[in-house]
């Protein structure tokens, strides 16, 4: 549906009479009808539009729209037409020798994808919801679908507005064989569980039936108990809004493939005992292997990274949302090894621990260097602070502290740090003078020193009681 005098949305306009006719052609689409629609002789449409913003013209507002018979004309579905070089786009930015000098990128292509439209419209050919009219229909759909959600009695209008959210995520149908004793219901089946596994009740209200709750609780529910991390899964959760738990495990360890085994265990019950559609109280779980291990900087963990470890997100993927890594004592590698031993008590210890973090009694996590005997201050020598003993170290000294920001690729580090040293043991006999220095490109720098990321240059900061300055 389109103005004619836009021209935003022509080159994507080009490529839907591309896929309308390769899409057309087949056996799956032959029931649906491909048209165009003059905006300008259709106002009630225009209206419509013109309320969705999508007159206004640009190149980001050319959706296509999907109309189907079982449901409401006003309610149509919207999808659009990815080009091949929008695609292209995004595999430039990750490109590591884009820039480079001599290297030529793959050049654009107006060609649309036939496979994402083609994917992106079988989701809407089903009905979005199914009518069972006898109770021997229900096991055959329950097994047909990953995971299905079976009303009875309640709002059929709510019931489909969270169905049509749900396409491809899960399968909704409703019974209509209800007598005048059935009860309302709604219940959500997942066909990874055992046979014998009962149905998840909805937990909302069933009158009023709100869609949103129902659509984030189908959401939740058929998500697997444990997921391997992929980019697209970083995204799906992403899109749920709940914290999630991650477990590191190194599959190919072999000499821990006892503790790797007793790790999963304890995290599948974590799981299940923290599954639900409460943020402030549940979370989803993923498993990130072996090759994702540099995500644990931003835990609090550091090289050589431990396994297994454990830790909950706010968001998935590397820089994004607040992170809390579980309190493995040092040496980490070796702790774990007795901590996940006994899955029952590691079950309990993490499902305390996730309670305290959701609640917000416990600090995100930053990264962190690792704790070593020079962390401990001595007078006459300079302490090296690292982010786990930042807080007691410096905010919680009552010496007046100097402390040094350096990076350890600076030029003449060893003379920077040999000068740091003649000072400690110049400054020995004052008891209320703490010399210590952090080293930054492995520790968390607070926002209150003012430090521009990656930047090489030393600083140096008094702290004097509570207060801190150059």
């Amino acid at each position: 549906m389109r103005y004619p005098w836009c021209t935003a949305c022509e080159e994507k306009d080009k490529a839907f009479v591309k896929v309308s006719k390769v899409a057309g052609a087949k056996e799956e689409f032959a029931d649906v009808v491909f048209g165009v629609l003059d905006l300008r002789e259709e106002k009630d449409l225009a209206r419509s539009v013109w309320e969705d913003g999508l007159h206004l013209c640009l190149k980001s507002k050319c959706p296509l729209h999907v109309f189907k018979p079982d449901e409401p004309l006003n309610e149509p579905y919207t999808f659009q037409v990815q080009l091949l070089y929008e695609m292209d786009e995004a595999a430039m930015m990750g490109d590591p020798m884009a820039g480079m000098p001599s290297h030529t990128p793959k050049g654009q292509t107006t060609k649309p994808n036939f496979d994402r439209f083609e994917r992106d419209l079988a989701l809407l050919m089903p009905r979005a919801v199914s009518d069972l009219s006898k109770t021997s229909e229900v096991p055959e759909f329950r097994r047909r679908w990953d995971t299905a959600v079976i009303g009875a009695g309640v709002n059929a209008t709510a019931f489909r507005h969270a169905a049509r959210e749900l396409r491809g995520t899960a399968a909704f149908a409703m019974e209509k064989h209800t007598g005048p004793l059935r009860s309302s219901s709604i219940q959500l089946w997942r066909s990874e569980v055992r046979a014998d596994t009962p149905a998840i009740p909805f937990d909302g209200s069933l009158s009023p039936l709100n869609a949103t709750y129902l659509a984030h609780f189908a959401r939740v529910h058929a998500q697997p108990m444990l997921q391997n991390y992929t980019w697209d899964l970083r995204d799906q959760l992403g899109a749920i809004g709940m914290p999630v738990g991650v477990l590191w495990v190194n599959y190919s360890d072999t000499n821990n493939t006892n503790a790797t085994t007793a790790a999963l265990t304890a995290f599948r019950s974590l799981c299940s005992k923290r599954r639900g559609t409460n943020a402030s109280q549940h979370i989803l779980c993923c498993v990130m292997d072996q090759s994702y291990s540099y995500y644990q900087r931003e835990y609090g963990s550091h090289e050589p990274y431990p396994f297994p470890f454990f830790g909950v997100t706010r968001k998935l993927g590397f820089g994004a949302g607040d992170r809390y890594g579980y309190p493995f004592k040092e040496p980490v590698n070796r702790t774990v090894l007795g901590f996940f031993s006994s899955p029952k008590r590691a079950t309990r210890e993490m499902s305390s621990w996730v309670g305290r973090v959701l609640a917000g009694r416990v600090p995100p996590s930053h990264e962190s260097g690792l704790v070593t005997n020079s962390s401990k201050w001595l007078r006459g020598q300079v302490l090296d602070v690292v982010w786990k003993t930042y807080q007691r170290e410096i905010n919680g000294s009552t010496s007046d502290v100097l402390l040094e920001l350096y990076d350890d690729q600076r030029k003449r580090q060893h003379v920077a740090s040999a000068v740091m040293d003649v000072l400690a043991k110049t400054l020995k006999d004052y008891a209320d003078i703490k010399i210590a220095r952090m080293e930054v490109s492995q520790n968390y720098v607070p926002a209150i020193f003012g430090r521009k990321q990656f930047s090489k240059e030393t600083e140096y900061f008094w702290s004097s009681g509570s207060s801190l300055g150059h």
